[in-house]
């Protein structure tokens, strides 16, 4: 055997002594690799601690069963529903205002400022105003006149004093008068407001008025009288603890004399706009008192 082939011979030797090693080596740490993670519990797998950031916890339980084990599978849940809180409804309460006097009141017509100032000031409540005034009367003449005012059923009725109308009767009748005007009322069982109405200016008073011709003198005269009634009438409702409207107080200037704010610039005589305000502030004023006490 020549000297070639047997260093072919050792050189095959070789490779595969170098095959079989590397390939036990290749075996040894497979097998090694196999059994470190077979070597791992799942006790050790469903562990966890918040020092050890390589371990984690698997969950028993998933959402679906949590949501399977709350739901009843026979019945499906019932819808949200909303409902929106109510307010019990807001009762209204009718009430009637009957006006009773001469053209001081009948100027007034149908009070809407009236009935808007009571309607505010008495939430709740339904307004009806009813004029009952006629230009030229006196109080004899609304004596007359209150079956009418009866026959509508009013809550309250409002008595003007009449003073512009007052004429040649007495002071001491007037007073009478009126008197029995408010015993009616009682016992027709109604409430009842004296109106002491705004006060005459003996300056410019009736002046543009065609059919009154007043002289300086008889315009003072007229005035002084009529003033003289309206302090009768607040007199009389202080003494019979009536309830009392007094525009006349509020409409007096510091002279004694009539505002002529509150008096009409055309005929010198009935309130102008401003006048029956302040007329109907005092009236609301004084019926808020009688409802809310």
């Amino acid at each position: 055997m020549s000297q070639k082939y047997l260093k072919l011979l050792y050189l095959i030797d070789l490779l595969f002594f170098l095959f079989i090693v590397f390939g036990n080596l290749f075996l040894f740490f497979h097998k090694q690799k196999s059994s470190s993670i077979k070597s791992i519990s799942p006790k050790m797998m469903n562990s966890f601690s918040p020092s050890s950031p390589s371990r984690f916890t698997l969950p028993n339980t998933t959402f679906g069963d949590l949501i399977k084990k709350n739901r009843n599978p026979q019945s499906t849940p019932a819808p949200l529903v909303l409902e929106s809180p109510t307010s019990p409804p807001i009762k209204i309460k009718t009430l009637v205002i009957a006006l009773l006097g001469d053209s001081m009141i009948q100027t007034m017509y149908q009070a809407s400022y009236l009935q808007t100032l009571l309607e505010t000031t008495l939430p709740g409540y339904s307004v009806k105003i009813l004029n009952f005034g006629i230009g030229s009367t006196n109080i004899e003449q609304g004596l007359a006149r209150l079956p009418q005012v009866f026959g509508s059923n009013p809550d309250i009725i409002v008595v003007e004093s009449f003073a512009y109308n007052i004429g040649s009767m007495e002071v001491s009748h007037h007073r009478q008068i009126l008197k029995e005007i408010v015993s009616s009322i009682f016992i027709e069982k109604k409430k009842v407001v004296i109106l002491a109405t705004i006060a005459p200016n003996s300056k410019v008073f009736a002046k543009g008025t065609e059919e009154i011709n007043f002289t300086d003198e008889t315009r003072a005269q007229a005035t002084d009288k009529i003033k003289e009634v309206l302090e009768e009438t607040t007199k009389f409702a202080q003494e019979e603890n009536l309830p009392l409207a007094d525009a006349y107080h509020s409409s007096l200037d510091q002279n004694g004399e009539g505002k002529v704010v509150y008096i009409d610039e055309a005929d010198h005589l009935h309130p102008s706009s401003l006048g029956h305000r302040l007329v109907g502030q005092k009236i609301a004023n004084t019926i808020s008192k009688i409802i809310l006490n």
